[in-house]
């Protein structure tokens, strides 16, 4: 599997910082989400991937 860095709008980048603050905050460790994504052709193998 190859994975592709997600292009991400501003405002899904603001929420995926968002919730980096919230789990930083709720666990007290500097946590880093990071956003990729999958190759279409492999997402068919996903059992509960929306299509």
């Amino acid at each position: 599997m190859e994975y592709k860095t997600a292009d991400l709008s501003s405002e899904a980048l603001k929420q995926l910082r968002q919730y980096e603050q919230d789990l930083s905050t709720d666990t007290g460790k500097n946590i880093v989400l990071v956003a990729y994504t999958q190759p279409e052709n492999e997402m068919a193998d996903e059992p509960d991937a929306d299509h």
